[in-house]
């Protein structure tokens, strides 16, 4: 990283088979962001899609890094973060339109609130849906053992006359209306004071290829002392277009959970919530039997048999994976946990 002339902001955005995205993201982003000095770093997990060709003709001041591979979310954005020159960092999702000023107006408030000397650490703002809708982006609670224990048909079927869960939500939504420290923020969104780049503080755990990792820095920089901040005096579109098949995705997410879990919760946890899915399975298929054995067979219940399925694979291949080959701590290994199917 360069600490010579400091620009006010820099913008890391990872291309992976969506230079579309990009393309639309970068021009939203010189739209409506004018009244600061920054510059825009574009890391390709992807080289052959086009990326490269597209910052040529269309934005030739983008500084492009190739990764030469699928270096996955969290090391390319590190990459990114490493190659920056501003006093301040965006990690930006490319699948994002900024909206009315937003980058400039979360980067004030990031600012006042440092003059408060309120410790603050990462920032988000307000998410929206290509509808205009709300899309959360500012989380009260981190995965733990109780998210693994709900599917369970046992556990549904003696709290089903609970609201508790819709309460909850509609909680989540009242607090995305006003400024608020949350336990943890959305990764399509994180600005940051490059300081904490320079302390080594902020980089993400690169044993994740993609997902809760930013689940994994909030609570990281929480232990540390540093707030993770809502902020919804600014608003960006994020379309949320998965870069992977619907397949790979639901494959990798599981997984990237699953390490969530070993690397905060520890290994009697990470245990427990793998006897648990193992158990949620089995709950499930005896209902199932039941169901068929009534003749209640619905569309519903053979898609679910095809996820138990599924996730009894990933199960067998990745739980004592993730367990013997992946620290607790932040790791600064050559691999990282990658789901293929």
């Amino acid at each position: 990283m360069s600490y010579t002339k400091r620009l006010d902001l820099s913008v890391v955005l990872i291309n992976y088979k969506t230079p579309h995205l990009l393309y639309d993201c970068i021009n939203s982003i010189y739209k409506e962001t004018t009244k600061i000095d920054f510059e825009i770093i574009v890391v390709d997990n992807n080289k052959d899609d086009g990326c490269e060709n597209t910052l040529i003709n269309n934005f030739p001041k983008v500084r492009y890094i190739d990764m030469g591979y699928n270096s996955g979310f969290a090391r390319a954005n590190n990459r990114g973060i490493k190659e920056s020159k501003g006093e301040y960092i965006l990690l930006l999702n490319d699948d994002t339109i900024i909206l009315n000023r937003a980058i400039e107006k979360s980067l004030a408030f990031f600012k006042q609130e440092e003059d408060k000397k309120n410790n603050i650490g990462l920032l988000t703002c307000k998410f929206l849906n290509p509808d205009g809708s709300l899309q959360i982006s500012a989380n009260d609670s981190y995965l733990g053992i109780m998210d693994y224990i709900k599917p369970n048909p046992i556990y549904i079927y003696f709290t089903r006359k609970n609201n508790y869960q819709c309460n909850k939500w509609e909680q989540l939504v009242k607090n995305h209306e006003h400024v608020h420290e949350a336990k943890w923020l959305t990764g399509a969104f994180l600005l940051f004071n490059s300081k904490l780049a320079q302390d080594n503080i902020v980089f993400l755990d690169e044993d994740f290829l993609i997902y809760t990792e930013d689940m994994e820095i909030s609570l990281r920089l929480k232990k540390l002392g540093f707030k993770t901040i809502y902020f919804p005096g600014a608003e960006i579109i994020h379309i949320n277009s998965a870069s992977y098949s619907a397949q790979r995705k639901s494959g990798q997410l599981i997984i990237s959970k699953w390490l969530y879990i070993l690397k905060t919760k520890g290994y009697i946890i990470y245990f427990l919530v793998i006897l648990i899915n193992y158990f949620n399975v089995f709950c499930d298929n005896v209902l199932f039997l039941k169901n068929k054995i009534f003749g209640k067979i619905s569309e519903l219940d053979t898609e679910s048999l095809k996820g138990r399925r599924f996730l009894i694979r990933l199960l067998n291949k990745y739980s004592m994976k993730i367990f013997f080959s992946y620290r607790r701590k932040p790791s600064g290994s050559k691999h990282f946990l990658k789901y293929i199917p």
